[in-house]
């Protein structure tokens, strides 16, 4: 079962990095991290979630129903709560704008280069996905987070690759490079990002650049 909220609250949640609420643009005081792991599990599913599966998730028991209840009334001190939150029968489901929400919508839309900003942030590295949760003491949350770390760095990666493609097309050859030099510094094997410097360093007449680029995947791939 899902559930259409069919109001927009003004309750936000960043989830790059450390998590952090929001509240027509501000920051807000945080619930206690188990109530905020809840709140932000919550936020990433589609579909509703039953309080036996989020009870096994944090506290390890899926008889735990009491923990979830005490979790519900921390929500409800937050703004807006009428809004973004729907508690029908054993089910749960909360629907919140996140930046990983704007990140997944511009990767559809190929908006590469506004995905890579909401991934990288003013850093301009890629941001860790719940950062700090990794102390949390359950092991299926911990399966899910790095489950979910994962897709998301992939994601990104693919964002970067992508947006490098779109600069590569438009002959922005400056900025490709260096792109396409953050993508190695990640993964140092990949052969298609290789090329791609080969191919850039090349189009705009910087044949030596392109052979030394070529020498240096040869001697990775030697090494390897």
């Amino acid at each position: 079962m899902s559930y259409t909220l069919d109001a927009v609250t003004q309750l936000e949640l960043n989830l790059l990095g450390i998590p952090q609420v929001f509240f027509e643009g501000e920051r807000i005081d945080s619930p206690p991290p188990k109530v905020l792991a809840l709140l932000c599990y919550l936020t990433m599913q589609n579909e509703s979630v039953a309080r036996a599966t989020v009870a096994e998730l944090l506290w390890g028991d899926a008889s735990r129903l009491v923990n979830v209840r005490m979790a519900l009334s921390e929500f409800r001190q937050l703004p807006e709560v009428a809004i973004w939150l729907r508690t029908e029968g054993q089910q749960l489901k909360v629907s919140l704008q996140t930046d990983v929400k704007r990140f997944e919508d511009a990767l559809r839309s190929e908006n590469f280069a506004e995905a890579i900003n909401i991934f990288q942030g003013e850093a301009q590295k890629p941001k860790t996905f719940l950062k700090g949760f990794e102390t949390l003491e359950s092991d299926e949350f911990q399966n899910w987070l790095e489950l979910e770390r994962s897709r998301l760095h992939q994601l990104y990666l693919e964002a970067l690759q992508a947006h490098l493609e779109q600069l590569e097309a438009t002959h922005v050859f400056e900025e490709a490079i260096g792109l396409a030099n953050n993508l190695l510094a990640q993964d140092p094997l990949n052969e298609d990002v290789h090329r791609a410097v080969m191919r850039l360093e090349h189009k705009r007449g910087n044949d030596e650049a392109a052979l030394a680029q070529f020498e240096t995947l040869r001697k990775i791939l030697k090494e390897e």
